[in-house]
């Protein structure tokens, strides 16, 4: 397990127009990263074209599956249910320090850079 950096950078085009930067600490433990983003607990599992991304508090679970061939999101709201949104993945690049992705869901377009080094 190591302590890393991480630099996040999500743009969002579409419905809203939003760019919303976050740099922090967290930890990387084989092809996880964990990281804190404000009150919600973030999980990258990085595999060779999969990218897994879970965002956790105390009112959803946000399941995200990123592949070029299929991929899912799945809102856990704690108050309402499960909701299924469909998702589309335009590229993803994985690479020893960087992910790159892009993909569309709900008339949005987005665009998720992360930046990480081990300290």
């Amino acid at each position: 397990m190591s302590k890393i950096k991480i630099k996040t950078t999500l743009c969002v085009t579409g419905i809203d127009n939003d760019k919303i930067i976050l740099e922090t600490e967290g930890i990387k433990n084989d092809n996880k990263i964990i990281f804190k983003e404000d009150e919600t607990l973030v999980t990258l599992t990085l595999e060779q074209d999969v990218l897994c991304l879970q965002r956790k508090n105390k009112d959803y679970i946000i399941d995200m599956r990123f592949n070029l061939e299929e991929s899912y999101c799945c809102y856990d709201l704690k108050n309402i249910g499960k909701l299924n949104l469909e998702l589309v993945t335009e590229k993803l690049s994985i690479n020893d320090d960087k992910v790159i992705l892009s993909y569309n869901m709900n008339d949005n377009s987005y665009n998720y850079l992360v930046n990480y080094e081990v300290l």
